[in-house]
């Protein structure tokens, strides 16, 4: 799976990706980092309305699998 978008990830919806800027969280490579702070992470599912636990474990888990040049981005963001 390619996720370009943020609403490209299940369960993530529109009024979700105003949440994430409201933390700071513009786009997916700041969303992927996020996801691999635990105390991120609290804070994201904290401020997602509907978001929890297993959303965020899925969401990695599509990150995962995004191709290359997406790990790449991520990997080496400074």
């Amino acid at each position: 799976m390619t996720v370009k978008a943020l609403t490209d990830l299940q369960g993530l919806k529109d009024k979700n990706v105003e949440e994430l800027k409201a933390i700071g969280i513009n786009n997916v490579a700041e969303l992927a980092e996020a996801i691999n702070d635990d105390e991120k992470v609290k804070e994201v599912i904290k401020s997602l309305s509907g978001v929890g636990p297993k959303t965020v474990n899925g969401w990695k888990a599509a990150l995962a699998e995004a191709d290359d040049g997406f790990k790449y981005v991520v990997k080496f963001r400074g």
